[in-house]
């Protein structure tokens, strides 16, 4: 399996916030087929970002992988995914509240 890991803190910065970066990290990730994101340095990620993120992750074919994650960014994952859920984010797609908190909980 081809895989690929972005340490996101050490490539970007502690604090993510243009949506333009998500689709940075989608060029570079090539033919990679299961990429790992490690937050490993991240402080904050902004809502734009995340949400952004979401649909990446969501919408990839490839398998893609959270690690590391603070606590202050899981928290925003974790906002995003009830925003999803409840069809608060201006996107027709819902998903299962579950499934997402589980995923964060597990990074």
């Amino acid at each position: 399996m081809n895989e690929l890991r972005i340490d996101l803190g050490e490539e970007f910065a502690p604090v993510l916030g243009a949506r333009d970066t998500v689709d940075y990290i989608d060029q570079k990730t090539g033919e990679a087929v299961h990429v790992i994101l490690d937050f490993k340095g991240v402080e904050f990620i902004s809502r734009s970002f995340a949400h952004r993120l979401w649909l990446y992750v969501h919408n990839s074919k490839k398998q893609i992988e959270l690690v590391d994650m603070s606590p202050s960014v899981k928290k925003m994952w974790k906002l995003i995914a009830r925003q999803f859920h409840t069809g608060k984010t201006g996107s027709k797609e819902k998903i299962k509240i579950k499934e997402v908190i589980k995923m964060a909980e597990g990074v």
